[in-house]
């Protein structure tokens, strides 16, 4: 069975419809008549076919990845890749002191992504609550706290649902010590280890824009 994305086999079946829509585009010149629309259409839809499965495999991939790490580290997140700043550790820190909660599980992927935009060194100060047993149980604390989806981060008695910029925490959380301009968003090559390689344009990935679960 593959374990990864077969790009032979994508990049054979776009050959193999481009081959057919040229032989046929030129016996329709040396003919002098027009292209028969049918080989037409079949070599587009060949190649259509072959650019969503290999989107299919790669997210598979990417899920199949996701999965494997999680399952390594668990009850634990995976840990955290990217480097933290003297303001993503100020800002965590300050978080715990005024008494902010994050719930997360360990096989959340948002949740880990709510991690890396914090930074591995900033991470254990970060006010962030396990929800998750490692048979994927909610913990009798997070009952209590009455939480249905993670990440979720409780700021002065406030719930706010999902993955959340540092800048907006600062800012609910009376943050002042360093500007919103000080925190900056993980690129999509970041957290490609969660969700796989980012699209194109998408190097700036926005962590704000991914709901929680």
């Amino acid at each position: 069975v593959l374990k990864v994305p077969c790009v032979y086999c994508v990049v054979s079946a776009l050959a193999s419809a481009a081959l057919a829509a040229g032989v046929e585009l030129a016996r329709a010149r040396r003919a002098q008549e027009s292209a028969r629309r049918p080989i037409l259409v079949l070599a587009a839809a060949v190649a259509l076919g072959a650019g969503s499965t290999a989107l299919l495999q790669t997210s598979a991939f990417a899920a199949n990845r996701w999965i494997t790490l999680i399952e390594k580290y668990k009850p634990e997140h995976p840990p955290v890749l990217s480097h933290s700043s003297t303001a993503e550790m100020a800002l965590a820190r300050h978080l715990s002191a005024v008494g902010v909660k994050a719930y997360t599980a360990w096989w959340c992927p948002h949740c880990q992504e709510q991690r890396e935009n914090f930074g591995q060194e900033a991470v254990p100060f970060a006010p962030f609550v396990q929800c998750s047993t490692p048979d994927r149980r909610q913990r009798d604390l997070c009952k209590t706290a009455e939480i249905t989806g993670y990440p979720s981060w409780i700021i002065g008695g406030k719930e706010y649902a999902g993955i959340r910029d540092l800048a907006e925490l600062a800012e609910l959380s009376n943050f002042t010590e360093f500007p919103k301009s000080a925190f900056r968003r993980r690129t999509g090559r970041e957290v490609e280890y969660i969700w796989g390689p980012p699209e194109d344009g998408d190097e700036e990935y926005d962590a704000t824009n991914a709901p929680g679960i």
